[in-house]
């Protein structure tokens, strides 16, 4: 999907009238959780599964094991907050805004290429019975260089964001459209 300048202007200003017509919600909490705590489940199973047969080294188990739980817990709260602020827009925002298409199209193929990578190369240890912890370094350096990605591709549209506000609020708008009732 390709945003200008210009289709970020009016999507912004069409974001600012939606919130003076309508307030902001609230999301329940299992709105918001439930697939963060399916991603946490799926790592959990996923490396319970590596680690299959167990072996007797029980120490080196646990510490594995923790470390899953640590990286499905950092999922779990990254998700849970992404959809917290995306619920908590307005429904016609969220299904009219270009903006919100592009963060939410762009946040899905980020999450699918960090599990794709982690399934791939799961796979790969457990088929040519490669040491276990490979497969935890990769899952680190996946996060990382994903997060990477994604901050810089989605930066891009910062600058943009943020003339248009400015300009908003210099011909009068008001930008803080959320604290303010009509």
């Amino acid at each position: 999907m390709k945003l200008t300048k210009k289709d970020i202007e009016s999507d912004i200003k069409f974001i600012i009238n939606e919130l003076k017509i309508q307030d902001m919600e609230v999301p329940s909490f299992m709105l918001c959780a439930h697939p963060g705590a399916l991603a946490f489940v799926g790592v959990v199973a996923w490396q319970t599964f590596m680690l299959w047969p167990f072996s007797k080294k029980v120490f080196e188990n646990s510490l594995l094991m923790g470390f899953s739980i640590f990286v499905g817990f950092i999922l779990f709260m990254m998700i849970t907050q992404l959809r917290s602020r995306y619920f908590s827009m307005p429904p016609s925002v969220r299904s009219k805004s270009k903006v919100f298409s592009l963060l939410k199209t762009k946040a899905v193929a980020y999450t699918t290429a960090w599990f794709f990578i982690n399934i791939s190369f799961g796979l790969l240890v457990k088929t040519f019975h490669l040491d276990v912890a490979f497969c935890y370094g990769l899952q680190i350096a996946s996060i990382v260089i994903i997060w990477f990605i994604a901050i810089v591709d989605l930066g891009r549209y910062d600058l943009a964001l943020l003339s248009s506000a400015i300009k908003q609020w210099r011909e009068g708008g008001d930008v803080d459209a959320s604290l303010h009732k009509p």
